[in-house]
């Protein structure tokens, strides 16, 4: 058995070798290692564990009505996650400075809305266990043109119409994007440019 493994070692490894100076010699690099494609779904199911409690816990001061109450979802993380604000100023009082109102309920709604609809999985790292970011929404991450009509309806009902036509229209997300990694730490809420 030992020396049918050894063989196959062989042989795998001269294949490996072959096709590595074929693409010498082509003068094309050949990667053997693809980046690995964005991962789609929907409200809860597919999250790992962690990125479920902090989801959790993000949803709960959602519910509170109480922009403040942000801050025990915050408090989770080691490090505080990137509101986009100013360097020094209370993430809260940032949160409360983009609302429109001053009380931060529309921000609170528009992050709980976010939570409930699609996210992605992109790469985060070489990490085995906790080498995924979790982001919402997923249109943040992909590519917009070529969406479907639903996918279109989908970010009009988030954004509204203008802001939906012009984004559609660039190809790109531009409204609030939201992360927490593999490992449950939230790692921002902010304004894409």
């Amino acid at each position: 058995m030992l020396l049918a493994l050894a063989g196959l070692v062989h042989v795998t490894g001269s294949a490996l070798a072959s096709a590595q100076s074929r693409a010498g010699r082509s003068g094309k690099a050949r990667s053997v290692e693809t980046p690995p494609a964005v991962i789609r779904g929907t409200g809860a199911l597919g999250l790992p564990p962690a990125v479920l409690d902090m989801r959790a816990a993000i949803i709960a001061a959602v519910e509170t009505g109480d922009i403040a109450e942000l801050k025990g979802a915050m408090d989770l993380n080691e490090l505080k996650p990137e509101f986009g604000g100013p360097v020094g100023v209370n993430p809260i009082d940032h949160l409360k400075s983009m609302s429109a109102d001053g009380s931060g309920k529309d921000v609170l709604a528009l992050l709980g809305g976010l939570l409930e609809g699609g996210w992605a999985a992109i790469p985060g790292g070489r990490d085995i266990e906790n080498n995924r970011i979790y982001v919402w929404p997923d249109f943040a991450e992909v590519p917009l043109a070529g969406l479907s009509e639903t996918e279109r309806a989908a970010i009009e009902g988030l954004v509204g119409a203008e802001p939906a036509k012009t984004m559609l229209a660039q190809g790109r997300w531009t409204w609030w994007r939201l992360s927490i990694g593999a490992d449950g730490v939230w790692h921002m809420f902010s304004q894409v440019k």
